[in-house]
């Protein structure tokens, strides 16, 4: 199989890192222009030698090597910066090449409009949103114990927290050269932390989205163009019985220490979890707290969403639809880019 990277950044290195593990024979080619970003080890460190020497890969700065060097393209990531995903994307869904993009798809209205409409035009065409937390299994636990089974009765609301500090994630650069800082990159909490309102639409979606408002500001003297705080309050209700949830999200580029948590409210009792020490405890009324812990090897939820991409592309049977693709991160995408400064 020949896989198509764009962009060969710290993202991008874990996912060669995890196809060159699973499928050491797979040809990997990149179209990378500026080569900014060193070697990485699984840290995120510095290493020396080079990336392409390290994982055998063809690299190039132009689209055109791989339409004159006739090589037949059978899966594409887009790793790039956020603001450059959409052409990225849709280069490949011209060229009927299957996508994986990372999140966020898009960072303003006018290009996610424009890649809906491309991908529309293409509907076998398979694409997938990059949010690995869905093969988190304490999100898969919230989902199946809570929202699909109900096990502490009806849902009354949903408390999700997201912090740390901006300068802390990634080692190898200054977080005023990162495209998390940068406006015109696509940076900014709402659309780096996006994952805390893709899992809320993930345990929600058998609940109609109703309402949404949000504060976001820049409130830091950090040397950055974009928002570092935001809140949002969601209003979902369900389907069948008509109960309302009322949802809050707050995500900061300024925790120190980090801080990822999650609490849910319901009928016969409550539910925290603990995103980084990986614990769960459930409270119900006059009986024991049970607390449940989880094992996480972080780099595994990667590998298991690069395997349900590439079984898609594949054809291999899947259990269940995991990852959403691009029309059904619209809403998610949507409300994320009206909260940027």
């Amino acid at each position: 199989m020949n896989i198509l990277f764009f962009g060969l950044g710290s993202i991008g290195q874990r996912h060669i890192r995890n196809i060159k593990k699973s499928w050491p024979d797979y040809n990997i080619y990149a179209y990378r222009q500026k080569n900014i970003v060193p070697l990485l080890n699984l840290k995120n460190n510095k290493v020396k030698g080079s990336v392409e020497k390290k994982y055998k890969i063809i690299s190039t700065d132009y689209l055109d090597f791989f339409r004159k060097k006739k090589i037949q393209i059978d899966a594409a990531f887009i790793c790039t910066p956020s603001s450059m995903h959409v052409n990225n994307a849709i280069w490949c869904i011209k060229k009927n090449i299957p996508v994986f993009i990372e999140k966020p798809v898009a960072t303003n209205l006018k290009d996610l409009n424009k890649i809906n409409k491309a991908i529309r035009n293409k509907k076998s065409l398979i694409n997938v949103v990059g949010y690995q937390l869905r093969f988190n299994p304490i999100i898969k636990f919230i989902k199946n114990f809570c929202f699909e089974n109900e096990k502490l009765g009806k849902i009354f609301s949903c408390e999700i927290y997201h912090g740390e500090h901006v300068d802390s994630f990634h080692s190898y650069e200054s977080y005023k050269d990162s495209y998390t800082s940068k406006k015109k990159l696509g940076g900014g909490v709402s659309l780096t932390q996006i994952h805390e309102i893709d899992y809320l639409n993930f345990f929600l979606e058998n609940y109609k989205f109703i309402d949404h408002e949000f504060m976001s500001e820049k409130i830091s003297k950090l040397e950055i163009d974009v928002e570092d705080i935001y809140t949002s309050i969601f209003k979902y209700q369900n389907k069948i019985n008509k109960n309302f949830v009322l949802a809050k999200i707050t995500c900061s580029y300024l925790q120190i220490p980090k801080k990822r948590d999650i609490f849910i409210s319901c009928e016969h009792g409550s539910i925290y979890a603990d995103l980084n020490t990986m614990d769960i405890k459930i409270k119900k009324k006059n009986k024991k707290n049970i607390l449940k812990k989880f094992k996480i090897n972080k780099n595994n939820i990667f590998i298991d969403e690069i395997k349900y991409f590439l079984n898609l592309v594949k054809k291999t049977k899947q259990t269940k639809k995991i990852l959403p693709n691009i029309i059904d991160d619209r809403d998610v995408n949507k409300i994320a880019i009206k909260m940027k400064i």
